[in-house]
């Protein structure tokens, strides 16, 4: 065990999630697997104060001018490093307490990630509860508390979903709820994590109830960082992440809206610089700030709940942020396409829930076109068919709504009465904040569409079903600091072997 100057080890860090100096940004764990799980945080940069004395000259003749001269060579220099690294403990205990530590170790916070820390503590239990912390000679921070998966059979598995977390358009009372919440394995984020618009009167502004950090749109690496900052500052956000750990996928607003071959709806180069500089700046900043194993640009992976379930992360964006010469026009690029499909076919779970910051299926009357289009789709639905039938259920972001269909395989031959003809189910798991619209001619694969209220999704999956709960509020009450109640909005069932939703009125 390595040890560091500073407060006693034994002393317990706050249960609450107010996190002191130098942790000021709080904690994280994320990825989780059957044996590890990442663990984040940030110190506050390191300072150091280095004092010297220059040695005075041999004395000579005195005079006032040479007294002066020889005080003056005498006088001691105080100098400020700010980048200096910063050792940092860190320790994962069964217990609150930290009496039963199963792993510790030192990390250096270091200028070139930010002052950021991530370690990812092996050789755990899988499906079991740890608490976990970091120590350096400034402080100690809150206590994290964080699951690994299980392996092997597994009976119950229970997930959040939240996408769109836009921090101008209000507070983040999702993310409260959930942290609130008890029962839950991990959280998954399907996107949008941050928005990289300026804040009102700054420029392109997207949300006008919070003001930003910076108060501009984000382009550089430093304007990256700070955005992420903020939203680290954001109670509620801090306290999910302390909580629960989280599973991220980016989409767009990561790095700027709608990107398109060379750039992005929201980029414009003659004045904002070359685009895939922006791109990397974009990558580092998600990379040193959240708690994913992500490093560089390949972000779709997939993670294994024991025998009940396969998580499948894909990032749509690939294909404009990290263009290879032969993408083509598939949706997800070749590379990741292929990966998809061997995925998709080894996967022996019970459930495989594919998470998409884009909606895949269609929505419209006459069963073509959604995000993904009938191509594309034909295609992943045809791996998933490979070895095995049922059971994919598809989680997406992006869309500001809540909504839950059926997915028509072909066009034409689905029948909304018995679900025959229907390759698998979708939800939308709506919105943390950003604004949204109710689907306004849904064909009848549509069981629910609501884009009115904001919130948050409920999935908790057993060898038997899936139950999927929508839990939300009005738009209007994102805008205050209370609190709101929360309401559910609408739960649906689906039996293993079933593709197909059928209503649920009561609660899980």
């Amino acid at each position: 065990m390595v040890g560091l100057a500073g407060p006693a080890l034994a002393a317990c860090a706050p249960s609450t999630g107010s996190s002191p100096a130098p942790f000021r940004y709080g904690v994280a764990s994320g990825d989780p697997d059957s044996q590890s799980v990442v663990l984040w945080t940030r110190h506050d940069p390191g300072i150091a104060f280095v004092t010297t004395s220059r040695a005075a000259p041999a004395p000579a003749r005195k005079s006032k001018a040479r007294s002066k001269s020889r005080a003056k060579n005498s006088t001691n220099v105080t100098r400020s490093l700010a980048t200096v690294a910063v050792p940092v403990r860190w320790e994962i205990s069964q217990d609150e307490s930290f009496s039963n530590l199963v792993g510790s170790g030192e990390v250096q916070a270091l200028p070139e990630r930010d002052w950021t820390v991530k370690v990812i503590p092996t050789g755990l239990a899988a499906g079991t509860t740890y608490y976990y912390r970091f120590i350096s000679a400034q402080g100690t921070s809150v206590v994290g508390r964080t699951k690994t998966a299980p392996t092997g059979p597994t009976s119950a598995l229970k997930l959040g979903f939240v996408a769109c977390s836009n921090f101008g358009w209000g507070a983040f009372h999702a993310y409260r709820h959930l942290a609130n919440r008890t029962d839950l394995d991990a959280v998954v984020h399907l996107g949008d994590y941050i928005y990289e618009h300026a804040s009102a009167g700054f420029g392109d502004t997207y949300g006008t109830h919070r003001a930003l950090d910076p108060l501009g749109e984000i382009l550089s690496l430093g304007d990256y960082r700070r955005r992420y900052a903020l939203y680290r500052t954001d109670p509620d956000l801090s306290e999910l992440h302390r909580l629960h750990p989280m599973i991220c996928i980016w989409d767009d607003h990561e790095f700027a809206n709608d990107p398109k071959a060379g750039g992005a709806q929201n980029h414009t180069p003659a004045t904002e610089g070359d685009w895939f500089q922006r791109v990397g700046f974009a990558t580092q900043a998600h990379a040193e700030w959240m708690p994913t194993r992500v490093e560089g640009d390949v972000a779709y992976r997939s993670l294994q709940f024991g025998s009940l379930a396969t998580l499948v992360l894909v990032d749509r964006q690939r294909r404009y942020l990290f263009p290879q010469p032969d993408d083509g026009d598939l949706y997800l690029g070749r590379a990741q396409a292929e990966w998809l499909d061997a995925t998709l076919s080894a996967a022996e779970s019970t459930w495989v829930i594919l998470g998409s910051p884009s909606n895949f299926g269609p929505n419209v009357a006459g069963q073509t076109g959604g995000g993904w289009g009938l191509r594309d789709r034909t295609r992943a639905i045809n791996a998933f068919r490979a070895s095995r039938s049922g059971n994919l259920v598809v989680a997406v972001g992006d869309i500001h709504k809540f909504r839950a269909m059926d997915i028509p395989f072909v066009p034409g031959q689905y029948d909304p009465a018995t679900g025959a003809g229907s390759a698998g189910v979708e939800f939308a798991v709506g919105s943390v904040t950003s604004p949204g619209a109710t689907d306004p001619n849904p064909g009848t694969q549509v069981k629910y569409s609501n884009g009115s209220s904001r919130g948050y999704t409920l999935m908790t999956f057993t060898g038997g079903s899936v139950d999927t709960e929508f839990f939300g509020f009005d738009d209007a009450l994102k805008t205050s600091s209370q609190l709101p109640a929360e309401s559910r909005l609408a739960g649906f069932r689906v039996a293993a072997g079933t593709p197909h939703l059928v209503p649920m009125s009561n609660p899980t």
